[in-house]
Formats: C-alpha cells, structure tokens, sequence
C-alpha cells in the first residue's frame, strides 16, 4: 500500500516545526539554527528519494522537486520561527502559514509532474491535503464573518 506522501510530508514538517517552535525538548531535536536547516534538509532529500521512486521522477523533475522542497520548507521554517519569536500562541496561525507553503509546492509540483505523475500524486494525498485545507479556508472565513454561514444555510 503506497504510503501518503503529501501529508507524510506536511506531518513530519508539522513535528518538526513544533519541535522547533515551542522549544521541545527532546534529546535529538536539533539544538542550533544550522542544525535545524541540516535537519530539514535531510528529510527534503529523503522525500525526494520517494516521491522520484513513487512517481517515477526523471533526473530534472527530481531536481525541481528538490529545489522546490529546500525552498519551500526553509522558507516555512524561518516563518514559523519569526511566529515563535513573536511569541505568537495561535495554532491556527501557524497552520495558515503551513497551508501557503504547501498550497505553493502543489502548484510548483504541478508545472514540474505530467499529468500521470500528477494523477498519482494527487490520488495519493495531495487531494486530500487541497480539501483540508480549503474546508480550514472556509471556516476562517466563517469565524471571521458569521453572516455567510448562516446564509449557507438558508441557501439549502
């Protein structure tokens, strides 16, 4: 049974995000900056191992998903981290600026993946990652203004 590989990714970002955010203390949680990206890094490199034996990946997709990935989760990461340091306590925050990024590979990963890979990407978690994050979408923007909930309803 083939493994989800969007939101195997997206947990283990999560995990180690909070290990990083709000200072876990576990014994081989990195402990300096460089360690952190070192860190990351590998766990890029490891995904891309899968997704180019999963998807079948040519040398240049693997390449762009590398990239892509190095980018992106850095890029997330220095975020998180600013939250952190802000001292920002909303989970809800950070699980908005998870969302962009990952909303930002799929669209990456989409101009690199044919649409076979895409097909096969997007059966195996990427679909069910867009939903999730539309419908916690929706429902920040339900919180925000409670009239449109309650229209929805009448609407039925």
């Amino acid at each position: 049974m083939r493994k989800n590989v969007l939101i195997q990714t997206v947990l283990a970002a999560m995990v180690f995000e909070a290990a990083v955010s709000f200072g876990a203390a576990a014994q081989n949680a990195p402990s300096t900056p460089e360690e952190r990206e070192q860190k990351l890094i590998e766990m890029c490199e490891e995904r891309v191992e899968t997704m180019s034996r999963d998807f079948e990946l040519e040398d240049w997709q693997a390449f762009y998903v590398d990239s892509i990935l190095k980018h992106d989760y850095l890029e997330m990461q220095k975020e998180m981290e600013q939250l952190s340091r802000q001292r920002i306590s909303n989970s809800s925050i950070y699980q908005d600026v998870q969302d962009k990024w990952a909303e930002q590979m799929d669209v990456a990963f989409r101009k690199v993946f044919n649409d076979t890979q895409w097909a096969r990407y997007w059966k195996t978690g990427g679909e069910k990652a867009a939903k999730a994050r539309e419908k916690r979408r929706l429902q920040a923007r339900e919180a925000l203004n409670p009239k449109e909930k309650g229209n929805k309803k009448h609407k039925k």
